[in-house]
C-alpha cells in the first residue's frame, strides 16, 4: 500500500461533530483543512456553523463530486466501532480507504510515529483546573508523570496537591505535552498555537491522545478477549483496534488495507496462529510477517473444547437457518440429531438427555481428559495457555459455551493475561464481573451424566435466544431438548420440501 503523505493534500473532515472539531483545533496547524462535511439528511448544524465561522474552513452538506473535483482527502471523525457503517456510505459513493479517505485515528498515529511522541516519558501539563482537568487527572495520574494544571486565571495557584502555573511558563519544563481539559478549548488551542505550540505534536485534546497502538485481528475467541481487555478502565494507554476476520464474518477490502496501514504504527499484534488441529483459513501469520514487523506478537490457536458440553459437534450442523444475518445452532448437538436421524420421539429425547447415566461415566473420564490432552498440544502455540485454567475451574463454571465459543469465565481470564503482558492492571470492575455470573450457564446444557461423572457443581441450564421474545432465556435440559428437537425437525423438514437435503 503507498504511503499516504497527509502534508501534499487538502483535508476535508467528516463524522461526528465534536470529534471534527477537536480534530480541526489540533491538527490545524499541520494539515490544509478546507472543509467540514455535514451528512444525513444534508442538514447543517448552527453550532458547527458558528464554530467554523472565520476559519478559513468551509462546513457544507457533503458532496462526493465535490471532494473528487478539488481531490480531497477526506478524515473520518468517528471511533473505530463506528467504521463499517461509514466504509458502506463512502464505498457506495465510490470512494477507497487510504486513497480518498482516511481514520482521524491514522492521523493521530502518522504524528505520533513521525515525532516519537511517547507520552510515558513527557511532563504531561493539564490546560485547565475545573472538573474536566480534574477528571483526567483521577483517569491518568497512575499512567503519565502528570506535572500540574496550567489555567489563565491567577488566582488559581495550586490543585489536587500539584501546582497550577500560567501558561508562559510551561516552555521551563523539560519535554512537556499539554491536555486541553477546560470549555474554552477553542480559545486554549489558539493560544497554544501562538506561543509556538503544534497541535498533534505539543498539545492535545483526551479523545486523541497519542496512544500505543494495539490490534486484534482473529476469530471471535480474539474478539471477545479483547472486548473485554477495552472495558478495562486500566488500558487507558492504548487505542484498541479490533478486525474480526473469520470464513462467517471476513474483514472488508477497507479493513484489508487498514490493516496494512496500521501496521508501521502498531506496538502490540494479538492475532490466532495456526496449529496442528486449526485450519489454515484461522492462521494469521503470514499476514502479521507481513504488515506487522516491528509490532510485539501476542498470539493463541483457535481452541476448541467439548469435555465439558460432550454432545457439541466440532463441524458445522448440517441443519441451520439464517435469522437476521445470524446462524442458529451453527455447533449443533451431534447426540439429539442422531437420535431425531434414529426416529426417536420428542418424548423419548428428553428422556434420554436427562438420563443421568445416558453416557458411561469412564467414558466421560476419558473424553474429558482426551479433550484436556488436545488443549494441551493446542497451549504450544499459545502466548496464554488455558490448560491449567481449566483444570483449576472445570467443576465450577462452564469454560466454553459450545466446542468452540469461549465462556465468560476463560475469555475474563485470557483478557487479564493479556492485560499483565501489557502492563496493565487486571479487570476488577464489578460490573463486569458480575456479568460472569449471569453468563455461567451454557449456549448449550451440561448432560446430567457428565454432571455426575466429572463432579461438576454447576447447574446444567442452556441459553437459549427466545425469537418471540427477542431475548436470551435460561431453559432446562428438557426443556432445551424439546426446543431443540422441534428446531431440527422443522429445518429438515424444509430442506426435504425443497428438495436440498444432502
Amino acid at each position: 500500500m503507498a504511503y499516504i503523505n497527509l502534508e501534499t493534500r487538502q483535508i476535508a473532515l467528516i463524522g461526528i461533530g465534536t470529534v471534527c472539531k477537536h480534530f480541526y483545533m489540533q491538527f490545524q496547524g499541520m494539515l490544509d483543512i478546507k472543509y467540514c462535511f455535514s451528512v444525513g439528511a444534508n442538514k447543517k448544524s448552527s453550532n458547527m456553523e458558528s464554530f467554523f465561522a472565520g476559519s478559513g474552513v468551509k462546513y457544507e452538506p457533503f458532496e462526493a463530486s465535490l471532494v473528487r473535483k478539488q481531490n480531497l482527502l477526506l478524515v473520518m471523525c468517528a471511533g473505530h466501532e463506528f467504521r463499517k457503517r461509514n466504509d458502506k456510505i463512502l464505498y457506495n459513493k465510490g470512494f477507497q480507504w487510504g486513497k480518498d479517505y482516511i481514520d482521524s485515528l491514522y492521523v493521530v498515529q502518522y504524528y505520533r510515529k513521525k515525532y516519537d511522541l511517547r507520552l510515558e516519558n513527557k511532563n504531561i501539563w493539564i490546560f485547565g483546573a475545573g472538573n474536566t482537568g480534574k477528571r483526567f487527572y483521577d483517569k491518568y495520574r497512575e499512567v503519565y508523570k502528570i506535572g500540574g494544571f496550567i489555567s489563565n486565571f491567577s488566582t488559581e495557584t495550586a490543585c489536587l496537591g500539584l501546582p497550577v502555573i500560567r501558561p508562559g511558563e510551561i516552555t521551563r519544563q523539560d519535554a512537556p505535552h499539554v491536555v486541553i481539559c477546560c470549555n474554552e478549548e477553542a480559545l486554549i488551542a489558539e493560544q497554544l498555537g501562538k506561543m509556538g505550540y503544534r497541535g498533534g505534536r505539543d498539545f492535545t485534546f483526551e479523545d486523541m491522545l497519542p496512544k500505543r497502538l494495539l490490534i486484534a485481528v482473529g476469530t471471535c475467541q480474539i474478539e471477545r478477549v479483547t472486548k473485554l481487555l477495552q472495558k478495562n478502565i486500566k488500558s487507558v494507554t492504548y487505542d484498541i483496534c479490533i478486525y474480526r476476520d473469520n470464513m462467517y464474518a471476513p474483514c472488508s477490502e477497507a479493513d484489508n488495507r487498514r490493516l496494512e496501514a496500521y501496521g508501521a504504527y502498531c506496538d502490540v499484534v494479538f492475532y490466532n496462529v495456526v496449529n496442528a488441529g486449526t485450519s489454515e483459513q484461522r492462521n494469521y501469520e503470514p499476514l502479521v510477517t507481513q504488515y506487522f514487523p516491528e509490532s510485539k506478537r501476542l498470539f493463541m490457536p483457535f481452541y476448541y473444547f467439548s469435555g465439558q458440553a460432550v454432545q457439541a459437534s466440532e463441524v458445522e450442523n448440517k441443519y441451520t437457518i439464517m435469522y437476521r444475518n445470524q446462524y442458529f445452532w451453527l455447533r449443533g448437538d451431534k447426540e439429539i440429531n442422531n437420535m431425531i436421524e434414529n426416529g426417536l420421539t420428542m418424548e423419548e429425547v428428553r428422556r434420554q438427555v436427562a438420563n443421568p447415566d445416558y453416557w458411561d461415566r469412564e467414558k466421560i473420564r476419558k473424553h474429558f481428559y482426551r479433550e484436556l490432552k488436545k488443549i494441551e498440544i493446542m497451549d504450544r502455540f499459545s502466548s496464554f495457555p488455558i490448560k491449567g485454567f481449566i483444570e483449576k475451574n472445570y467443576r465450577d463454571m462452564m469454560i466454553f459455551n459450545d466446542d468452540t465459543h469461549f465462556g465468560f469465565h476463560l475469555s475474563m481470564y485470557l483478557a487479564n493475561a493479556l492485560a499483565e503482558t501489557l502492563d496493565i492492571e487486571p479487570i476488577t470492575d464489578p460490573g463486569l464481573l458480575e456479568e460472569a455470573e449471569r453468563e455461567e450457564r451454557s449456549v448449550m446444557p451440561l448432560y446430567p451424566s457428565v454432571r455426575q461423572a466429572l463432579e461438576m457443581n454447576i447447574k446444567g441450564d442452556a441459553r437459549i435466544y427466545n425469537v418471540k421474545e427477542g431475548k436470551t432465556v435460561n431453559v432446562d435440559i428438557e426443556m432445551y431438548a424439546e426446543i431443540y428437537y422441534r428446531y431440527v425437525v422443522s429445518i429438515r423438514d424444509i430442506y426435504k420440501g425443497l428438495g436440498t437435503i444432502f
